[in-house]
C-alpha cells in the first residue's frame, strides 16, 4: 500500500465518518428511534474490529487462509467503522440531552452541552 493509496483511503473514510450522521439522524428520527440506532452503530463500530483482532490472531479459523486478508481490513476498518461511528455521533449528543427533564433541569442541560 503506497502513501497515496493510504491517504486516499484515509481521506474516504473520513468523508463516510461525517457524511453518515446525516443518515443516522434520520434513521432515528424517523424509523428506529434513539436506542436501535445506537445499538446498530455500536454493532457496526465494534464488530469488524473484533473480527478484524480474531482473524489477525488465528487467520485460518474463518477464512481459511494462512494469511492475514487486507481486504477484509479495508473493508472492515474503512468503511463499517466510520459509518458506525457516524450512527452513533448522529443521536449520542441528544440521547444524553434526553435524560435530563427540560424544565426543573434546565441548567444541567445547558452545561451538558
Amino acid at each position: 500500500l503506497s502513501s497515496m493509496e493510504a491517504a486516499g483511503l484515509v481521506s474516504l473514510s473520513t468523508a463516510i465518518a461525517y457524511t453518515i450522521p446525516f443518515v443516522g439522524g434520520f434513521l432515528a428520527d424517523a424509523y428506529l428511534g434513539d436506542y436501535k440506532t445506537i445499538l446498530m452503530g455500536t454493532a457496526l463500530f465494534y464488530l469488524p474490529g473484533l473480527f478484524l483482532i480474531a482473524s489477525s490472531t488465528c487467520p485460518n479459523w474463518y477464512l481459511g487462509m494462512e494469511k492475514f486478508n487486507v481486504t477484509a481490513y479495508k473493508v472492515a476498518l474503512l468503511f463499517f467503522w466510520p459509518i458506525g461511528t457516524g450512527f452513533v455521533k448522529s443521536v449520542v449528543n441528544v440521547f444524553g440531552a434526553r435524560q435530563y427533564h427540560p424544565v426543573l433541569q434546565r441548567s444541567m442541560i445547558e452545561s451538558f452541552y
